[in-house]
């Protein structure tokens, strides 16, 4: 018996070994042989990703540049920043599950960070002094 990962590879359940999903590994082959013949691997794990927004600092001197990170499933979505002349602030997470924004020489405030869709929970805020 097997089970499939959320990766390339999968494990044998009678040792718990992880076979990669390459062609000329023999336990691949035994794998895809075992498949071709009725053999059904468990399913993966179903991972929830995980949100978050998190601001390099909670409080940072006027003229600095404001860093936040934001984590979540790949896609785009956007972070309103209250406080900004522009609040809306389009970002990409690529498939490393991880964005890295930068503003640079943010004005002395407090901002709210919030952001849409998925990220919607997810609300930090950030005193430039």
């Amino acid at each position: 018996m097997y089970k499939l990962t959320n990766h390339d590879t999968i494990i044998r359940l009678a040792d718990g070994a992880s076979i990669p999903a390459d062609p000329r590994n023999r336990d691949y082959k035994k794998y895809l042989a075992w498949r071709d013949t009725g053999g059904v691997a468990e399913p993966a794990d179903v991972v929830e990703p995980v949100y978050s927004i998190s601001p390099k600092s909670d409080v940072i001197a006027a003229g600095d540049t404001l860093e936040i990170t934001v984590t979540g499933a790949a896609g785009d979505y956007i972070l309103n920043i209250e406080g900004l002349a522009a609040p809306e602030q389009p970002i990409t997470i690529d498939e490393t599950g991880v964005e890295v924004i930068e503003l640079p020489a943010i004005d002395a405030g407090i901002y709210k960070i919030k952001g849409t869709g998925l990220l919607s929970q997810c609300v930090a805020k950030v005193e430039v002094f």
